[in-house]
């Protein structure tokens, strides 16, 4: 008779044998067959056997296969080797004896097996756990995925006395970095108590929020814009930032997202960041409007045209002349305006000389010092030597200097404000223009509400009409803006329309008489109607940016504000001061585009 046939008659003896209290202590079988381990409880195996014998007959059919692996002796809460039962059974010893025996032969069983039941005439198997051991920490000993044990963490946090009070304050980072570190800290048997896992599972909590706080502490440690776009391109992970779509923005942009961050410190947790992060996104993409208008020319053809008005600059010698076509291809170039990094030079000595051309023979255009700079490089050359020289725009004048005398480095381009769209009013109360703008300004002091009136009549920018105003009046204090008696009028003018260089001051008052500017807000509401009608507004030109005022890029040379190439650049320190001044608005850039 084959051994595992008598092992099947001996079940079937043993469970005619025991009657309903007579079992007591041996509660459940257990049958480890092909890697997955079976359990059958003894009252079940009793009831299947003397009804429908389907849970049964299952049992004898794996137990043929592979044996039975043990028995579960309730009252000692251990599982008794078969193999060693059916052997005392064999020398006429009762089989509950045995297994209260101390000296009884054990065996491991695994902590996670399948139990067998039946349910509407059908044996089923569900999740079984080593009696003594919790279900939440048969899981968490089973579990190799972070989101599962995330899952099992928080649902049988109670049943395991985990303290989910701080865990809670993690963001899912933080929380994951919990997970992971509870599975990699798990030992190869598993976590024997809830204790154990309590003490890893607090540990990886405090693990998890030293990370989150040193990466907030970065955050509110970062006082500059480019300290705060380093500092959230770092910690965009563990403060869950999605940091494309700020990379995605044009460089003005994103400083302007990183400027609200900045502002925004000091954050208390790494939610209050992301939340502060999205808010600057958002408040950026719905204030700082980019759009690229291309036109039909390369960017030397754009120079040669322009070369044929007479460009002038004052970048030589501090006079007026004629401009060459390097300095003007410079700025005429927009990604000299809109790049974030162009290269520029630091001067390493004192007493250096700069030239009017690639080399010493070239006479001097002026002298720089140690530490002077960073100066935009517009070109360079070699000389006859060896020698690469570079030319150099200082805050005055255009000049060379050799290499050994600087060091390269880079500089921020100029910035996008003479890209900016002038059309339309920027929606500063006029209240908040007078007390942060127009204060000490000569006779524009408390003009705001001109302005304002001005911008709106017009369709035009009223923080561009108040920076073109303090330019061309010295902040308010020309002969001009202050008024000028012109045939018995005292007449006003705040843009200098009209006053051409051959008589400034008389042309200038002529033109204010003929438009009835008796009074500075009549000059300011006519300067704006000028300047709207026969540039920004002007229904054949739509001149509606300084560049545009300045190159006129879709009729190059024709219709054009000033010949100062540099006119344009020079409108944009001042208007992008003014924009910090104030709160609210919006910006529209148009950026010209030139073939390739």
């Amino acid at each position: 008779m084959k051994k595992s046939l008598l092992v099947s008659i001996i079940l079937a003896c043993l469970f005619i044998l025991l009657t309903q209290n007579a079992y007591a202590a041996i509660d459940a079988y257990v049958i480890e067959d092909q890697n997955e381990t079976y359990k059958y409880l003894m009252s079940d195996l009793v009831q299947s056997f003397n009804t429908d014998e389907l849970i049964w007959n299952d049992f004898n059919e794996r137990m043929m296969q592979s044996g039975v692996m043990g028995v579960y002796d309730i009252e000692k809460n251990r599982y008794v080797r078969f193999s060693a039962l059916v052997s005392a059974f064999n020398e006429g010893e009762d089989v509950i004896a045995y297994t209260d025996r101390p000296d009884a032969v054990t065996v491991e069983v695994p902590e996670g097996i399948k139990l067998a039941s039946l349910e509407n005439n059908e044996v089923t198997f569900t999740a079984w756990v080593v009696p003594g051991v919790s279900s939440g920490l048969a899981a968490i000993n089973t579990i190799t995925d972070k989101a599962e044990m995330l899952t099992a963490l928080t649902e049988n946090a109670a049943e395991l006395g985990l303290n989910l009070e701080n865990f809670n304050l993690l963001n899912t980072y933080g929380k994951n970095l919990v997970a992971a570190e509870v599975i990699s800290n798990r030992p190869d048997t598993g976590y024997a108590t809830g204790d154990a896992l309590i003490t890893v599972f607090d540990g990886a909590w405090g693990n998890a929020a030293a990370k989150l706080s040193a990466a907030v502490k970065e955050i509110n440690d970062a006082f500059s814009v480019a300290a705060m776009t380093t500092a959230l391109g770092k910690n965009a992970e563990p403060l869950e930032l999605d940091i494309t779509p700020l990379d995605n923005l044009h460089v003005f942009a994103r400083e302007n997202a990183a400027k609200a961050v900045v502002a925004g410190r000091s954050y208390s947790s790494a939610d209050a960041v992301k939340t502060a992060y999205n808010a600057a996104l958002d408040e950026t993409d719905a204030t700082i409007r980019i759009k690229y208008t291309d036109y039909g020319y390369t960017l030397p053809k754009m120079t040669s045209i322009q070369m044929g008005y007479n460009p002038q600059t004052d970048l030589y010698d501090g006079v007026w002349r004629t401009a060459d076509t390097n300095l003007v291809e410079w700025h005429v170039n927009p990604g000299n305006f809109v790049e974030d990094m162009l290269t520029a030079t630091i001067i390493s000595y004192d007493s250096v000389n700069l030239r009017e051309g690639p080399s010493t023979e070239f006479p001097k255009a002026g002298l720089l010092n140690q530490g002077d700079g960073p100066f935009f490089v517009i070109n360079q050359a070699v000389d006859e030597q060896g020698y690469t020289w570079y030319r150099l725009i200082t805050n005055t004048r255009t000049g060379w200097v050799r290499e050994d005398l600087l060091q390269l480095t880079e500089r921020k381009g100029e910035g996008i404000f003479q890209f900016l769209v002038l059309s339309g009013t920027a929606g500063v109360p006029a209240e908040e223009i007078n007390e942060k703008i127009l204060a000490g300004k000569g006779i524009l002091e408390g003009m705001g509400e001109a302005f304002v009136e001005g911008s709106t009549q017009h369709n035009i920018n009223e923080i561009f009409l108040i920076a073109l105003a303090l330019h061309e009046t010295g902040n308010g204090t020309s002969i001009l803006a202050q008024g000028y008696g012109y045939n018995g009028e005292t007449v006003y003018n705040m843009f200098g329309i009209g006053a051409v260089d051959a008589d400034p001051i008389n042309k200038g008052a002529e033109y204010a008489y003929n438009e009835g500017w008796f009074t500075p807000e009549a000059a300011i509401i006519g300067g704006a109607k000028f300047t709207s009608g026969n540039y920004i507004n002007n229904a054949m030109y739509r001149q509606d940016t300084l560049y545009k005022m300045r190159w006129n890029p879709a009729s190059p040379g024709r219709h054009q504000y000033a010949t100062d190439i540099g006119w344009a650049s020079k409108q944009i320190r001042r208007i992008k001061e003014l924009y910090d001044l104030c709160n609210t608005y919006i910006l529209q850039f148009d950026i010209p585009r030139y073939q390739k």
